[in-house]
C-alpha cells in the first residue's frame, strides 16, 4: 500500500483529521490531485439549490466562472442579489439566473420545474440546500421541514427534471454530511418525527436517508443516462455552521475547511471523466468512501428498508400532486 493510501486510511479513521482542513491539504498533496478541468461545463445548464450563501454560493460562483449557465435556487432573492453584486464585472463568459424556490415546499418545486420546462437539457443538478431546524416544524403538506427540504423535495425536483437530465447525460449530486455516520436509516422517525425532536439529530437522520435513497435509485437512473452520487464536504466554515453549531464552530474554527475546499469534490464529480466514476457511491476528497462507521447504521440500511424509504418519499410527493 502506498504512503498516500496509508495516510488516507489513517485520516479517515481519525475523523477529526479527515473532516478538517488537515485532511484536505494532506490528501491533495500526497495523492497529487490534478487541477480541475471544468471545460466540459462551459455553456451547459446547471442547477444548484441553496445557492444564496456558504457552499452553495461558492459552488455556483465557480460554475459561472467556468462559463456554465447556472440556475441558483434560493429562498431569498434579495439576499442573493446582494451576494452577486460584483459578478457582472467579474464573469463575462458564464451566465446565471436566480429562481426563488423553497425546497421544503412541493408546490414551489413544481413551479420551478414548469418555469424551466422548455430547457432542452440540464447537465448538472446539485442538491445543496440544507439547514438544521431549531425546533420541530412541518411544511404545508405536513412533512417535517428537514425531511421535506432535503429528502422529499430534492427527489421530487430530480423526478420532475428527469427528461432534461437524461437529455444532458447529467450528473445529480447530493451534498450530504459527515454527521450521517452517527445515525441509522430510521424509518420509524420519518413516520413520527416530532417525538423528542432534536434538530441536529433530525438533520443527520435525513442525510442518512438521502444517501440510502440515492443508492437505491442510482442503478436505474444510470441505465437511463443519469449518474447519481452523494458526497460530503468535510467540516466547512459557513454561516450555517456558525449559526447552528456555534460551540463547534468556535472550537474547530482554525481547522475548518474553507468553502472552496469544501466544494472541491463536487466540482471534481461534476467534471471528471464518466468512466472514472462508479454509480451510486458516496464520495469525499475525490475518493469513494464507506456508507458506514457504526454497526447500527450498516444493519439498518437493508434493501428492504431502502425500498420502503423510496415508497415513503414517492407517496409523500404524489399525495400532494
Amino acid at each position: 500500500m502506498s504512503l498516500a493510501s496509508l495516510t488516507d486510511e489513517f485520516l479517515e479513521k481519525s475523523v477529526v483529521g479527515s473532516f478538517s482542513k488537515v485532511g484536505y491539504l494532506v490528501r491533495k498533496r500526497l495523492a497529487k490531485w490534478k487541477p480541475l478541468d471544468l471545460e466540459p461545463l462551459r455553456g451547459q445548464v446547471v442547477v444548484v439549490t441553496g445557492a444564496s450563501s456558504g457552499i452553495g454560493l461558492v459552488l455556483a460562483e465557480q460554475l459561472v466562472a467556468a462559463g456554465a449557465d447556472v440556475r441558483l435556487l434560493v429562498r431569498n432573492r434579495a439576499k442573493t442579489e446582494r451576494a452577486l453584486v460584483g459578478w457582472p464585472a467579474k464573469y463575462l463568459n458564464g451566465t446565471w439566473q436566480i429562481h426563488e424556490v423553497d425546497t421544503s415546499d412541493l408546490n414551489s418545486i413544481k413551479r420551478f420545474a414548469a418555469e424551466v420546462a422548455e430547457l432542452p437539457e440540464i447537465k448538472l443538478l446539485v442538491h445543496n440546500a440544507g439547514a438544521i431546524a431549531e425546533t420541530f416544524a412541518e411544511n404545508v403538506d405536513g412533512i417535517e421541514v428537514t425531511a421535506a427540504s432535503q429528502l422529499v423535495g430534492p427527489y421530487l425536483l430530480t423526478t420532475l427534471l428527469k427528461k432534461q437530465l437524461q437529455a444532458g447525460q447529467a450528473r445529480v449530486l447530493w451534498m450530504a454530511s459527515g454527521g450521517l455516520y452517527s445515525e441509522p436509516l430510521d424509518l420509524a422517525w420519518l413516520a413520527n418525527p416530532s417525538e423528542n425532536y432534536r434538530g441536529v439529530s433530525a438533520y443527520a437522520k435525513v442525510k442518512r436517508a438521502q444517501l440510502s435513497l440515492m443508492a437505491e435509485v442510482a442503478p436505474q437512473w444510470n441505465l437511463e443516462g443519469v449518474l447519481l452520487a452523494a458526497l460530503h464536504p468535510g467540516w466547512v466554515d459557513t454561516p450555517g455552521l456558525r449559526k447552528s453549531l456555534p460551540t463547534f464552530g468556535w472550537v474547530m474554527g482554525p481547522w475548518l475547511r474553507t468553502p472552496a475546499q469544501g466544494i472541491d469534490t463536487a466540482l471534481w464529480l461534476a467534471s471528471a471523466p464518466r468512466e472514472d466514476l462508479a454509480v451510486g457511491k458516496f464520495w469525499f476528497d475525490r475518493k469513494s468512501r464507506s456508507f458506514y462507521k457504526t454497526k447500527s447504521s450498516r444493519a439498518s440500511d437493508t434493501e428492504e428498508n431502502r425500498q420502503l424509504l423510496l415508497k415513503w418519499c414517492t407517496e409523500s410527493f404524489s399525495r400532494y400532486s
